[in-house]
């Protein structure tokens, strides 16, 4: 009787212990939300990622860039991560509501290439991209753009019209006479659309000549001589972006000639033929006119 007594307390102890234990789990255990966004435009950035650092548990932002992650250890560092931007880690503490910023990371982006549908990193291209920043299309003062394309890639030749008709087009030559066609100019696309005409220099961002077969696919016959892809300069919400431009030039002749202007030569004109007297003898081998006024 004794025993059955001392087997049922063991029995009630170990049950209390047991839902005492998962009691303090799960009070260990809260859920952590947010949002995650860019720095540039405070837009939610969807597909971002967050976990726990140094474990496999971690959830994905949806398309607005909130997330949800359940958090069991008190210590817990969060880790935010997004393509192209900065990783960013946060001690979640007694936090229930973390909001995170990413910084777009320069760096990486500089490695990634835009082709066809999709980008590559720059070590993966087989074929020849050639890039223009912005800074050196402005570095000194040009009509287009084409003129300030000109000398800044490898294997592009700009060449004015040889006519010198005003307003004709300037024709931009990628790969030269190696070209399918030679007789063909490079394919201009700005912003995506193709077969316009190229943007002021002060409206561009970037300039990508692209050469390869491969990253020319996506525009067919088109891009057989080149595509020379324009990326403009676009706003920024919350952040107004404002830009100035100038240039001054001097010039100056050297030996200038001390010569007479319209005023000055017409009155010595008139002074020379008012106070001319006689006869005007002009002579020509044996012949001989006289001229009378």
């Amino acid at each position: 009787m004794f025993t059955n007594h001392k087997n049922k307390s063991f029995k009630w102890c170990f049950l209390v212990s047991f839902l005492l234990v998962n009691i303090v789990m799960h009070a260990q255990e809260r859920k952590v939300t947010g949002k995650i966004t860019s720095s540039e435009d405070l837009l939610g950035l969807p597909g971002a990622n967050v976990y726990i650092k140094n474990s496999s548990v971690g959830a994905s932002a949806d398309m607005d860039g909130n997330y949800t992650v359940i958090v069991g250890e008190k210590n817990a560092v969060l880790v935010f991560n997004f393509v192209g931007f900065q990783s960013v880690e946060v001690p979640v503490g007694t936090k229930n509501v973390i909001n995170v910023s990413l910084k777009p990371d320069t760096k990486a982006l500089d490695e990634v290439i835009v082709v066809g549908y999709g980008t590559r990193k720059k070590s993966d291209i087989t074929g020849s991209v050639s890039s223009v920043t912005a800074k050196e299309l402005t570095a000194f003062p040009v009509l287009n753009a084409e003129q300030a394309l000109q000398g800044r890639a490898a294997g592009v030749s700009v060449m004015t019209n040889n006519g010198g008709e005003p307003g004709a087009p300037t024709k931009i030559r990628v790969r030269g006479g190696t070209s399918i066609n030679a007789s063909g100019d490079a394919l201009i696309v700005v912003d995506g659309f193709a077969g316009v005409s190229m943007p002021a220099p002060q409206d561009i961002a970037s300039i990508e000549v692209l050469k390869d077969a491969s990253a020319t696919a996506i525009y067919g016959s088109r891009g057989s001589n080149g595509v020379i892809m324009v990326t403009t300069k676009k706003g920024k919400p919350g952040k107004p972006v404002i830009e100035f431009s100038n240039s001054t030039s001097i010039q100056s002749v050297n030996n200038k000639l001390d010569l007479l202007d319209a005023d000055q030569f017409a009155a010595y004109r008139k002074s020379f033929t008012t106070h001319t007297q006689g006869a005007l003898q002009i002579q020509t081998g044996k012949m001989k006119f006289i001229v009378k006024e």
